[in-house]
Parts: C-alpha cells; sequence; structure tokens
C-alpha cells in the first residue's frame, strides 16, 4: 500500500508498506510519482532519491507543481534485477495546494460619509493558481 498525505504547494508525504525481501540483496527503493492530468511518472523525484535503507518507508517528495494532482507508486531495487519487485499499486490521487496570490497593500480610507465610504488598495500579484472572481472588502466601524 502506498498513501500519500500532508499536500503542499509543492510537495507532499509518501509512505509505504515495506514488502518481505526474500531472495533479494537490496539496494534501494525505486520511489515513482505521476502527474494526473499529463499522466507522465518520474522516477526518484527529489527529497524521494537515495532511498537506500529498507527500513526506510515514507519520504517527502519536494519541487513538484502546485495545485496538482499526483499519485504514487514503489518498488524495490536489489543487485540482482530479478529479485526485484515489480510496482505497487498506485495511490490515490493528492491534490497538491495553490499557491495564494498577495495581499493587498496600501489600503485607505477616504471620503467617510453616513452611508459611504471610498476605499482603495494596491492589488497584489496573482499567481497561475487564481483565477480572479471578485474583491471580498470588509469595512468594520468603530
Amino acid at each position: 500500500d502506498v498513501t500519500l498525505s500532508d499536500p503542499g504547494t509543492s510537495g507532499f508525504v509518501i509512505t509505504w508498506s515495506a514488502s518481505a525481501l526474500n531472495d533479494c540483496n537490496f539496494v534501494r527503493w525505486q520511489v515513482s510519482v505521476g502527474a494526473r492530468l499529463t499522466d507522465t511518472w518520474s522516477s526518484d523525484p527529489a527529497g524521494c532519491d537515495g532511498l537506500t535503507s529498507p527500513c526506510t518507508s515514507q519520504c517527502f517528495v519536494k519541487g513538484i507543481s502546485s495545485n496538482t494532482l499526483y499519485r504514487a507508486k514503489v518498488k524495490v531495487i536489489c543487485h540482482e534485477s530479478s529479485a526485484e519487485s515489480l510496482f505497487s499499486d498506485d495511490s490515490s490521487d493528492l491534490l497538491t495546494l495553490p499557491i495564494p496570490s498577495a495581499q493587498p497593500t496600501s489600503v485607505t480610507v477616504s471620503s467617510v460619509g453616513k452611508t459611504s465610504v471610498d476605499i482603495k488598495w494596491t492589488p497584489g500579484a496573482l499567481t497561475p493558481d487564481c483565477r480572479f472572481a471578485a474583491w471580498d472588502v470588509e469595512l468594520l466601524m468603530a
């Protein structure tokens, strides 16, 4: 079993159940991560490379895209290739978090009347993950 958890904007945790090594002279774990939309796989991504202990059963993949569905699979690499495992079944999908846009700055309030007020601000930078819909403005009257 391979599970994905703790998503961030550029990574997540991969955990797997270590299988019996049997006749395998263990070399390393091979972790592959796939983006669901493009159906492309990357072997031994940053953070999950060089896993040379048979006791390891978790890694934190990093440097991947935000706001993207991913899945993962794991296999055992042995000195004798005929003793290597097949890849595990694919994990369930996990969505990395979107990168939030920057908050507005230079907020000013002017022309305060009985029933209206002028509010101005400088918009923060939008990220590719943001599909702008509307401004949400809140005013606290003291």
